[in-house]
């Protein structure tokens, strides 16, 4: 029943998801002309000698212009998918849509991790077609600039750099990966138990109430995780550092994995219990 309420809850985000990434790919290809143009027109030649025509300068300033904007539309893209996929939870869970949530056979605890995966999985979607975007935009430029094999010597050396560092501290680079995917759920699941948290103390104005409850929650959380870590790893981090840095670092990331764990898992329970015994949907 799980996997049925998940592709319930993706085909939902669907709706909102694929324009959004059909958004992002035209931007991609607006962002590869206004490159195209601006680099096109400005050259290294160019700049040295300050010879360009009026028409190529106007060519210069409306592409720069225009991949400025892409750039802050791209950002607002992936903005405006988090807040449609929070905006969807607080819809089929505490609004007029949680009376047919809560009706279909299946538990608090499976409604969440629905949405959970739902959320992991348009995220990704999200952060893949912006990795994506980022690159075309990119190499359009370097195509552009004639310079494309000079930039592969370079990344090439950058490569093997950071394999030769990867292959000494492959474990901190692991850990920095499970750091980010623990914070990222811990984020969504505390953001999720904040909604629920609002609709349970009020019976108005629930979407004010969820906004501020996610400020008022994050900042009590952050506060309290800041001080946890502080606590336990301060002295001992401290000299760690003294002489084994790399050592203090990969703790450091241990704990923070730890922390976010343990808040997400709190934030789940307690989602869970809310919607189980405290939920109002009047």
């Amino acid at each position: 029943m799980l996997l049925k309420l998940f592709k319930y809850d993706f085909k939902a985000s669907a709706r909102f998801g694929v324009p959004l990434l059909i958004a992002i790919a035209a931007m991609t290809v607006l962002g590869c002309i206004s490159t195209a143009v601006t680099v096109g027109n400005a050259g290294a030649e160019s700049f040295e000698t300050a010879t360009n025509a009026p028409f190529e300068e106007m060519l210069i300033f409306f592409g720069m212009g225009g991949l400025v904007l892409i750039s802050f539309a791209l950002a607002g893209a992936a903005a405006v998918m988090s807040v449609l996929l929070v905006v969807q939870f607080y819809r089929s869970t505490v609004s007029d849509e949680a009376y047919l949530t809560f009706t279909l056979p299946v538990t608090s605890a499976q409604i969440l991790w629905s949405k959970l995966f739902n959320t992991v999985v348009w995220s990704l979607f999200a952060g893949l077609a912006l990795f994506l975007a980022g690159a075309a935009i990119l190499g359009t430029g370097i195509t552009m600039a004639g310079v494309a094999e000079d930039f592969v010597n370079t990344f090439g050396e950058l490569f093997a750099f950071l394999h030769s560092m990867i292959g000494q501290s492959g474990l901190t680079v692991f850990l920095c990966c499970i750091l980010g995917a623990a914070a990222f759920v811990s984020s969504y699941l505390m953001v999720f138990m904040a909604i629920t948290f609002g609709s349970v103390i009020v019976r108005k104005h629930k979407a004010l109430a969820a906004v501020a409850m996610i400020f008022v929650i994050n900042f009590i959380t952050s506060g309290i995780t800041s001080v946890m870590q502080f606590v336990l790893l301060g002295d001992f981090t401290i000299k760690s550092v003294m002489y084994d840095g790399m050592f203090a670092l990969n703790n450091f990331l241990v704990s923070s994995i730890v922390l976010y764990a343990a808040t997400a898992v709190i934030y789940f329970l307690v989602t869970r219990y809310m919607m189980e015994k405290k939920l109002n949907l009047d």
